[in-house]
Parts: C-alpha cells; sequence; structure tokens
C-alpha cells in the first residue's frame, strides 16, 4: 500500500545552452547576464533580498538568455536528475525546524564523472567546477533556477552536473540536491547555461 511519504516526488528537469560569443552583441548580452546575477548576490548578501526582486531579476535575465540563444545558440541538451536522499533528507529537516539547513539551492557545479547518478550521492563524482546561482524564482509548486557560465571563466568536457543547498565556493560543500548526467564539451568562446525546473507533485 503506498503512503503518502511514497507518493511525494521532486522531479527536476535541466536545459543545458551553449552559445557563441564571437560578436560585440553577444559579448554584450553576456555581461548583462553577468551584471544580474551579480546584482542577485548583492542583495541577498545585504539583507535586501524580496521576493518581489527576485521575480523582477528573473524576468530580465530570461528576456537577454532567449535573446542570447535566439541568436547565438550551438548546441542544447534536454536531461532529467535523479535527486538524492541526502537532499530530501535536507529539505525534511526544513519542514520539520529540525535541521540548521535553510533549504536554498545557492550553487550548482560540473564534473567529469559519468557514472550513473544514484540516490545515495552525497556529492559529485569529480567535482571541477562550481558557481553560484545567477537567478531563480519559483510559481506555485515549481521552482525556477539559472546557472549562467561566461565564456572565459571555464573551458573543457564536463560529464556531470549537481545543485547544492547551503554550499559554500569550496568543493563539494553543501548538500546535494540532485545529480544528473551529460557529456557536453564547452570552449572558452560558449557561454553555458544550465535552466533547471525543480517541481514537487505527488505522481
Amino acid at each position: 500500500m503506498e503512503t503518502i511519504r511514497d507518493s511525494i516526488k521532486t522531479k527536476g528537469t535541466h536545459l543545458i545552452s551553449l552559445a557563441k560569443i564571437a560578436t560585440e552583441r553577444a559579448e554584450r548580452l553576456q555581461g548583462w547576464l553577468v551584471d544580474l546575477g551579480n546584482t542577485r548576490l548583492k542583495l541577498k548578501r545585504d539583507g535586501l533580498w524580496t521576493p518581489e526582486k527576485a521575480i523582477s531579476l528573473h524576468t530580465d535575465f530570461l528576456t537577454i538568455k532567449d535573446e542570447l540563444h535566439k541568436y547565438f545558440l550551438t548546441q542544447q541538451f534536454l536531461v532529467e536528475n535523479i535527486t538524492t536522499t541526502e537532499g530530501r533528507t535536507a529539505i525534511a529537516d526544513v519542514i520539520a525546524g529540525v535541521g540548521t539547513y535553510t533549504g536554498v539551492v545557492n550553487y550548482t557545479a560540473l564534473g567529469t564523472s559519468s557514472a550513473a547518478p544514484a540516490v545515495g550521492n552525497t556529492q559529485l563524482g569529480t567535482e571541477t567546477y562550481r558557481k553560484a546561482l545567477s537567478s531563480g524564482t519559483k510559481s506555485s509548486n515549481v521552482a525556477y533556477l539559472e546557472t549562467f557560465y561566461t565564456a572565459s571563466e571555464v573551458s573543457g568536457t564536463f560529464e556531470e552536473y549537481g545543485m547544492f543547498i547551503d554550499g559554500t565556493g569550496a568543493a563539494n560543500s553543501g548538500q546535494i540536491l540532485n545529480r544528473f548526467i551529460q557529456s557536453v564539451t564547452k570552449s572558452v568562446t560558449e557561454t553555458l547555461n544550465i535552466q533547471s525546473q525543480i517541481t514537487l507533485n505527488d505522481a
């Protein structure tokens, strides 16, 4: 017999996009996206973050990102994740008020391990680069999160990706919420954006 605990699901889908930065227009769009991400971090750091500002910044982020991808997109992949036991536990602690986690996904990371995702994962197989979340908002029971990597900040072939609750800039820090795999090769002239949609539902 299925219980309430068994029926509650957390599902994530992720759109991984690469865009070529080879023109002045592309560089300008890239710069605006970086500025929005920095504004988000500053507002949070200064204690000025509000739901209204989150929605406004996310709307601006999507508008600029969509223009970048409309004209300069080179590759795109759609993948699903597994949600880890560690990530679900962190969320449960917040709901029950028994843990120290905020429940906020604040970092995403790239890695080079192609090992299949498993619910028992506590970190990426081989984390190589991480970055603070660039934008995020929610609508009803769905969270929308974006992380934008500029053309020059990182390059290489990546096989795995993860999102972290209460992470820091240090590798493997925070509680891993999910892990997904997709082989992507990024050059120093391409941006990488990971658009994530996390849905909480009963089926």
